[in-house]
């Protein structure tokens, strides 16, 4: 094979690690953040039996096999890090154990652990900053992954759990999208002008555009899908204009 097929084939790679989330999520987690997010729920159980299916959505850790929470105010749990050693599972690290049982599971911090994944975050923010910006995310380009779906609807009560997930949003409590094609959702930048919820100005569309809501609901752990025709309010940015941010929408 030849060299320069060796190399573009080693920079597909390369690439394709980098989209299917080998890069930091944004914004950026530190690994005592990860931590906190994915083990800390300093709310008081016991809980039934739709709070896992719940926080694991939330906390967006679903492809987790097993995961725990730990019931406690965070300072108690920081706190097991000035406990006596013990033994981790892996031999080269090195754990704290509580000294009095927490509500939820046995827990221990492998501190070697957490600077390993530091230094691994270190090398992926020097390896992001290497990349070509364009195969970075855009505001506009964000924007188009959270609101727009340019099928039309109605859609069934199934529609925002999925669409959620597959635009790796499920985190958000709150979202719409909006089903119209993408350059008219775009020419909205170009129509009347809008005061937006922070006060600066935004841009409201003419006429009424479909949309979708997706709103969680804590008591079945799934998004209500909600189907309306409503003038939609955006904050536009760059040149050319583009839509950057959705503020909501009116009748």
């Amino acid at each position: 094979m030849a060299l320069n097929s060796l190399v573009l084939f080693s920079l597909l790679v390369l690439v394709l690690l980098v989209l299917v989330g080998a890069r930091p999520s944004w914004p950026r987690e530190t690994p005592a953040q990860r931590f906190q997010r994915q083990h800390v729920d300093f709310g008081k159980g016991p809980f039934g039996c739709t709070y896992c299916n719940q926080m694991m959505r939330r906390r967006n850790i679903l492809g987790k096999a097993i995961n725990t929470f730990v019931h406690e105010p965070l300072a108690a749990v920081q706190a097991i890090c000035l406990e006596p050693d013990i033994p981790c599972k892996y031999r080269r690290n090195s754990c704290h154990k509580s000294r009095c049982g927490l509500q939820g599971s046995a827990t221990t911090m492998a501190l070697k652990s957490l600077v390993l994944f530091s230094l691994l975050g270190l090398v992926l923010l020097v390896l992001e900053g290497a990349w070509p910006s364009q195969l970075r995310e855009t505001q506009a380009q964000r924007f188009q992954r959270q609101h727009v779906d340019s099928r039309r609807g109605p859609f069934g009560r199934t529609y925002c759990d999925q669409m959620m997930s597959s635009r790796n949003i499920s985190t958000k409590q709150f979202n719409t999208f909006v089903h119209e094609p993408l350059a008219a959702v775009q020419a909205v930048c170009h129509q009347l002008n809008f005061p937006c919820k922070d006060g600066s100005m935004c841009r409201k569309s003419t006429s009424q555009m479909s949309i979708t809501e997706c709103d969680w609901n804590g008591a079945t752990s799934h998004y209500n899908t909600i189907n309306r025709m409503r003038r939609i309010v955006v904050a536009c940015a760059g040149n050319p204009l583009e839509p950057i941010h959705y503020d909501g929408s009116v009748p």
